[in-house]
């Protein structure tokens, strides 16, 4: 792995949730995305949670960042 690569393992990213409702607006979650490398062989940044509602429903959610440019050439 070259260092350009290895840039993204010293980020820390996080995805907020956010809720508005008649003008009120709260967070539901705050999801860290660590550092990956896929399986396709490009990196960026993966996580997933659920969130609940005030209504009793739960979604499970997942946010992927891959890094434009990042699987290696030859890979498919």
């Amino acid at each position: 792995m070259s260092e350009k690569d290895v840039q993204g393992k010293n980020r820390r990213i996080r995805v907020i949730f956010e809720e508005d409702a008649n003008g009120q607006k709260r967070i539901l979650r705050e999801i860290p995305l660590p550092f990956k490398i896929f399986s396709s062989g490009s990196d960026g940044f993966y996580g997933s949670d659920k969130i609940p509602l005030d209504n009793g429903e739960r979604y499970q959610v997942s946010v992927i960042m891959t890094r434009i440019g990042s699987k290696p050439k030859g890979s498919k």
